[in-house]
């Protein structure tokens, strides 16, 4: 982004105790200072396990990421999820956030070149608008990864929310 951001945090997400033989997996936090409010901007990408996925997805509910005091609305968290909506970790997650494509017929972000899953998302808390949502399909994005990029058009809109994320 070209607004004034700062890095609040980065680190690793959990994985089961006997699959350490799993790749590792993080997310980053970034507040972004925009005209109406600072955002919050959660990227994450996680496992390929339902079970690696669970104790992620609590890991980024927890004190540490979204229930953090200083992780206010509005708030976006964003990334490769390897869920599908109707998968433990996206239903834990519409549980405390909006997903950003609710309601919309498209979305599909993996496999790129055919893509029919919908396995990325975009999850928002606080006031925001989305004006639009959509994977981005050309011929570069089919060969630069197996998922295609998720893009959202957002409005935020003015107002102080120092509630948490997930409140």
């Amino acid at each position: 982004t070209a607004l004034p951001n700062r890095l609040v945090r980065r680190g690793g997400l959990p994985a089961p105790i006997r699959r350490r033989e799993l790749e590792r997996r993080g997310a980053l936090w970034v507040e972004v200072e925009t005209p109406a409010a600072s955002l919050q901007v959660v990227n994450t990408h996680l496992g390929l396990l339902a079970i690696e996925r669970s104790i992620q997805v609590d890991a980024l509910l927890g004190h540490e990421w979204l229930g953090d005091p200083l992780c206010h609305k509005p708030v976006l968290l964003m990334g490769d999820f390897n869920a599908v909506p109707r998968s433990r970790a996206y239903r834990r997650l519409v549980r405390h956030l909006k997903d950003a494509n609710a309601g919309r017929k498209h979305g599909a972000t993996f496999p790129s070149r055919f893509p029919f899953l919908r396995l990325d998302h975009i999850f928002m808390s606080g006031n925001i608008t989305v004006h639009s949502i959509a994977p981005v399909r050309n011929g570069a994005t089919a060969v630069a990864s197996d998922h295609l990029p998720l893009v959202a058009d957002i409005e935020i809109h003015p107002g102080v929310d120092r509630r948490s994320a997930i409140g």
